[in-house]
């Protein structure tokens, strides 16, 4: 995902289109990642990411095209810092996927082993999975949160995308505890 020939901002709005894409497909499938919440938590996320968070993607992009280089580089995000910003959250963003990939194709399979006899081995298989996973997720949300911690000070929209990623993030941990 790093390219040496890309400038930092340009670096910044391909970290906010993964970002995005992460989120939306956590929205996709918030019943899965939260499957103790209401039928009203579920639509009420969907709304808002829809409506609201969204199209804050496409500014805070427009914003970080027109934003001063200076105010980049007093957070920490031009150069060397911000390489390696995007290459720890790069690493994380490939092992959520690679992770994420690996527990789509256990369920497909774990469909298959509910009909033998050997369930309980099955089931445990799938905690241990979804625990991998949720790791995984929860380090690729810290390492977001990071960066647009940085951001927030300087490209306006990214308060709102922080706030929102909070809220999935916390859904999510308190709904799985183990």
């Amino acid at each position: 995902m790093l390219n040496n020939q890309k400038d930092d901002k340009e670096e910044l709005i391909e970290f906010f289109d993964n970002v995005e894409k992460i989120l939306r497909d956590i929205v996709k499938e918030i019943r899965k990642f939260a499957p103790n919440r209401d039928e009203e938590f579920y639509s009420l996320i969907e709304e808002v990411w829809n409506d609201e968070i969204k199209p804050k993607f496409n500014k805070a992009r427009e914003e970080i095209k027109e934003i001063d280089t200076v105010k980049l580089e007093k957070v920490g995000l031009t150069g060397k810092q911000l390489k390696l910003k995007l290459m720890q959250f790069n690493y994380r963003y490939n092992q959520y996927y690679n992770e994420y990939e690996e527990f789509l194709t256990f369920c497909k399979e774990y469909r298959e082993f509910l009909k033998f006899p050997n369930i309980f081995k099955k089931v445990k298989d799938l905690i241990e999975k979804l625990k991998k996973l949720k790791k995984k997720l929860k380090k690729l949300l810290n390492i977001i949160n990071k960066i647009l911690e940085s951001l927030r000070s300087i490209v306006g929209p990214v308060e709102m995308i922080k706030e929102f990623k909070d809220i999935i993030d916390d859904s999510i941990q308190d709904n799985w505890n183990w």
